[in-house]
């Protein structure tokens, strides 16, 4: 499930969670989650709001994973249309990435884009389109590991 901290609220939390801690999340209103772009598979989100605490775990969290991903097959991938609300995590080899190019939309418009194609774990190729505003977070250099540091798509 997905939690939402509004703007406004950000301070009151954000000196109390710490990465890698557990913590019990005490009064919050559970939400029907937007309908599109969502980033886990869920229809319900849980609100932070002004009475919502976080208290503390130290028992057991070992119990947690650590990490943890949900990776799409390519099968999942294919049966995801255009316009499908849930978004896709993939993991692969960068094989191949584009300069920027300018392509005219039916409406007349023209829009940058750059296209990187990798190979998944199943041998699978994919191409994935990255539009204008997003284009800044593709690092050639970060992604063809000529430098320290990684890319993140979010």
């Amino acid at each position: 499930m997905r939690a939402i901290i509004s703007k406004d609220l950000l301070d009151d939390f954000d000196h109390v969670i710490r990465k890698g801690h557990v913590y019990k999340v005490v009064r919050f209103p559970v939400l029907p989650s937007r309908e599109t772009y969502r980033c886990v598979n869920s229809h319900n989100e849980l609100h932070f709001n002004s009475t919502t605490e976080l208290e503390p775990i130290s028992e057991g969290v070992n119990e947690f994973p650590r990490f943890w991903f949900s990776l799409a097959s390519m099968d999942e991938i294919n049966t995801r249309g255009p316009g499908h609300p849930l978004l896709t995590d993939v993991a692969g080899m960068l094989l191949s990435l584009t300069d920027v190019v300018k392509i005219e939309k039916s409406t007349g418009e023209i829009k940058e884009n750059k296209d990187i194609v990798i190979r998944l774990i199943g041998g699978h190729e994919l191409t994935v389109n990255f539009w204008e505003h997003h284009i800044h977070k593709l690092v050639p250099d970060q992604l063809l590991g000529h430098v320290d540091g990684w890319c993140s798509s979010s």
